[in-house]
């Protein structure tokens, strides 16, 4: 119950941020603020991307989360955003969070998940594991939709019986001209 407040109380308070403020980052270091003097001792992680559909950019704040997975059209993968990375939010007041800006070519995508999907342990207590998703996403076809039923299938087969013991969402998008 105390999650589940906690992810209501956020995303109101991310609606009203993201309203209010015109900047990405300053809109999370808002946020950020806001959940800081809730004084729950809690944090979250988040990472906020707002896509623009006529130019492709891509602005992205990361806000203590994984990396975001940049598939080019070649296969080859890059984790974008270390440097910019900040730290998840509740943990602090007036961190200043970095915002970074990307162009997806024709072809290129995006893929983001949360550590319940890497941190998925199996029936031998055998974590999932990151490189595992990384040479999943890189030898992963294009089309963004099949790259992600591909990824939970996968997860899914390496579970076994296990039950699932934290939340897990995928997101995968790409550019299609």
């Amino acid at each position: 119950v105390a999650a589940a407040l906690l992810m209501a109380k956020l995303s109101a308070e991310a609606r009203y941020c993201l309203a209010s403020v015109s900047r990405p980052d300053l809109a999370v270091r808002q946020l950020n603020d806001r959940m800081s003097d809730l004084g729950l001792d809690r944090f979250v992680t988040l990472i906020l991307v707002v896509l623009d559909k006529v130019s492709h950019e891509i602005t992205v704040v990361n806000a203590g989360h994984m990396l975001p997975i940049l598939c080019r059209t070649d296969g080859s993968i890059e984790e974008i955003g270390e440097e910019e990375a900040g730290i998840p939010l509740g943990i602090m007041n007036d961190f200043e969070y970095e915002q970074f800006n990307i162009t997806l070519a024709e072809g290129e995508s995006l893929t983001l998940y949360t550590d319940g999907i890497n941190e998925a342990f199996n029936e031998q207590d055998e974590q999932y594991g990151e490189e595992r998703l990384l040479e999943l996403v890189a030898g992963s076809p294009v089309d963004s939709v099949e790259r992600g039923e591909i990824i939970m299938a996968d997860v899914q087969e390496f579970l076994g019986t296990t039950i699932q013991n934290d939340d897990m969402c995928l997101v995968t998008f790409s550019r299609s001209s």
